[in-house]
């Protein structure tokens, strides 16, 4: 580890006592674990030792044992002291992304713009204000977030694509102001599925709620508080992802800003990327089986058919908005 020159990097952006922190819980990552920072970088990024480093409130609740040899006093809060561990590391990894290493292990530092340095990010102030790191903050709101488990999930999914094929009522989001397009997914899905008892949620809303209700058995306002039902991937005018079990969580509502299409900046991409790719490992085969169900259905003809056969019953740019946005619902996860 280069301890003076992320020294000098860190205190752009923190204190003195914070500096000392992040560089004595790196030295023992070193020490425990017998490695060396840059080579961990060199090889991998760092994605391996950082993997290592991760300790759920899951693994704590299930009492399992850490995954790299790190040293603590017996009584130790291991998800709290692993997690600045962590955040230590993934520090320096930032650093070293900074960095050029050369073959005779010079380095220049580079001059490195985000879009969030281009302007005032809220959240980047607000985090920075209270000395919240974003490391932390990221990792507590995936280990946070309430997935329905793979048992439960797969009951549930096996049943909708049931009700979808046998024709029986499922639902969808409405689509259009005051849902008043949600007439034209309908009429689709009858033609792609043979289904004539799509339905608009009451709501928008009340079906996935009872849904993750059941599944989890948690009651927001009741079992839980200040919790948010979201669907992971959207797409709430697709009859498959509605109300796939797979597709919905409950997430805090302190972390749900940084997931909503709504919200801007380099920060939430960010986090979605990581929210996204902890749904794609957790729900995997239900994904593969989607995009496989997409496959067998003849989509692309079905919906140049359907929108032929819309010709002189909307403007073209109705319809090419309505056509683009099926392909969007419609589209394959990854």
């Amino acid at each position: 580890m280069r301890r003076r020159e992320f020294s000098t990097w860190l205190q752009r952006a923190v204190t003195a006592p914070v500096v000392s922190d992040y560089i004595n819980r790196c030295q023992r990552v070193e020490i425990n674990l017998k490695i060396n920072l840059d080579d961990e970088f060199a090889r991998d990024k760092g994605r391996a030792l950082l993997e290592k480093l991760t300790y759920t409130a899951e693994d704590q609740a299930n009492n399992r044992s850490l995954k790299c040899n790190i040293y603590f006093r017996a009584g130790s809060d291991l998800k709290s002291g692993m997690s600045s561990l962590k955040t230590a590391v993934s520090r320096y990894f930032e650093f070293c992304n900074t960095v050029d290493v050369g073959i005779t292990g010079e380095h220049v530092e580079e001059e490195q713009k985000t879009p969030a340095a281009k302007g005032v990010d809220s959240y980047q102030e607000f985090l920075n204000y209270f000395k919240i790191e974003k490391e932390a903050l990221f990792e507590w709101g995936i280990s946070s977030t309430i997935f329905p488990s793979i048992d439960k999930v797969a009951v549930e999914w096996e049943n909708l694509k049931k009700r979808i094929f046998d024709g029986k009522t499922v639902y969808i989001r409405g689509y259009g102001r005051d849902a008043h397009g949600t007439q034209l997914y309908k009429n689709f899905y009858v033609r792609l599925l043979g289904n004539t008892c799509v339905e608009k949620d009451p709501t928008n809303n009340s079906i996935p709620h009872k849904l993750i209700q059941r599944i989890t058995g948690l009651k927001r306002n009741d079992d839980i508080y200040n919790y948010q039902v979201s669907h992971i991937w959207g797409r709430t005018k697709n009859v498959f992802l509605f109300e796939a079990p797979w597709n919905i969580c409950y997430v805090p509502k302190i972390i749900d800003p940084f997931t909503g299409h709504e919200t801007k900046g380099i920060w939430p991409l960010e986090y979605q990327r990581l929210f996204i790719a902890k749904a794609s490992e957790l729900y995997k085969p239900f994904v593969d089986e989607y995009n496989q169900i997409l496959k067998s259905l003849d989509f692309e003809n079905q919906l140049y058919q359907y929108i032929e056969s819309l010709k002189g019953q909307g403007t073209q740019k109705e319809l090419a908005q309505f056509e683009k946005d099926v392909r969007s619902e419609l589209s394959p996860i990854g």
